[in-house]
């Protein structure tokens, strides 16, 4: 296995790890986050919880995967920064009047999925020029 190809997968298992930490913290303790940002409903956490769950199934899928596609790996870092743009959104916003604590979390979280594309981004660019190379 080339260094480029393990660098790319380390990174997707590093990413599925924490979606699926965070996916449980929201789906055990919805009721605490919920609080600690302000919403009403926490049902919604446990909606985001599950999709983060399905999110590192994926990442897992594409890190254990004999073959990596790249533009599978494309639209794994497209999500992680929709992820991004979305926490941006609710920082500048703050349309739930979430306290001072709960949008340094959602800033947090969204400095971590982005530097998450980012490595992404680089590891996935070095493994396709990597490719050329044998082609």
């Amino acid at each position: 296995m080339k260094t480029s190809d393990k660098n790319l997968r380390n990174l997707l298992k590093i990413n599925a790890i924490f979606s699926l930490l965070s996916g449980l913290v929201l789906v055990l303790f919805k009721h605490q986050v919920g609080a600690l940002l302000t919403i009403s409903n926490p049902q919604i956490l446990l909606l985001i919880g599950i999709g983060l769950f399905l999110f590192a199934g994926n990442l897992l899928y594409h890190a254990f995967n004999k073959e990596i596609k790249p533009n599978s790996i494309r639209i794994i870092i497209y999500e992680d920064w929709t992820w991004v743009l979305g926490s941006a959104v609710l920082l500048i916003l703050n349309p739930f009047e979430t306290s001072s604590l709960g949008l340094a979390l959602i800033g947090m979280v969204a400095f971590i999925v982005m530097t998450f594309a980012l490595l992404q981004t680089i590891a996935l660019n070095q493994f396709v020029t990597s490719q050329r190379g044998f082609q």
